[in-house]
């Protein structure tokens, strides 16, 4: 049967689906976790199948990978759907309304920090857990991620995924991805910060309404924050 299958007393036991199957992982109670790939999220327990989807809270049925947090609750990178977290049966969802900088996501990783590392379409990007979950707490708070693509080393922006493992987190605490035509890495501990406040070209100004003239493209000093 199409879906997942395991090796138990001398036999295959099988968990059908009717999608494609993503990724597969563990959370500490000992449930599997599936990610589907048109079918959702699947949790296997005891013998017994969960499914979450979009008639759930699912921003989308085309999960590509599942993460098992500490505390018991599921990270969820989908494609065209963001990223999703289910907690005790209850999910939240987050696109680029709240900050996220793809809807497609395709790896998702925690360094020492507790910095999130996920892959997408439109490269590497790193935020804060501690981020996210004020954004779920705070309707109208936008999270700060850091992009990483061309322009820092990356070959090709879009990542690889739907195959295990496409990302890694090896023993040195470096993040390893797979790229389209490579295998990117970088190691958190050793990030320069650009703190530097960039220029601002000036093409049109505004006071109380009335426009204000501005001389082509002038240059405005930014104060450091």
């Amino acid at each position: 049967p199409r879906g997942v299958a395991w090796f138990e007393n001398g036999q295959f036991h099988h968990v059908t689906s009717a999608g494609i199957i993503r990724c597969i992982t563990e959370s500490q109670d000992g449930s599997i976790w599936i990610a589907n790939d048109g079918g959702g999220v699947q949790r296997w327990f005891r013998g017994a199948v969960t499914h979450y989807t979009t008639a759930d809270g699912l921003s989308s049925n085309h999960a590509l990978y599942v993460l098992a947090d500490q505390d018991g609750s599921i990270w969820v990178g989908l494609a065209n759907g963001g990223l999703s977290r289910i907690s005790n049966g209850s999910i939240v969802n987050w696109s680029p309304a709240q900050g996220l900088p793809d809807t497609t996501i395709g790896s998702i990783l925690e360094d020492k920090s507790g910095n999130f590392w996920m892959g997408g379409n439109d490269g590497i990007f790193r935020i804060p857990k501690q981020e996210l979950l004020r954004s779920a707490r705070e309707p109208g708070f936008v999270m700060h991620p850091t992009m990483y693509g061309q322009v820092d080393g990356l070959g090709i922006s879009e990542t690889l995924f739907g195959s295990m493992p496409c990302a890694w987190i090896d023993r040195q605490g470096r993040f390893w991805c797979a790229a389209i035509s490579s295998a990117a890495v970088v190691d958190p501990a050793h990030l320069a910060a650009d703190r530097v406040s960039p220029h601002v070209l000036s093409e049109r100004g505004a006071v109380n309404g009335r426009t204000v003239p501005v001389e082509d493209r002038q240059l405005v000093g930014v104060s450091p924050v």
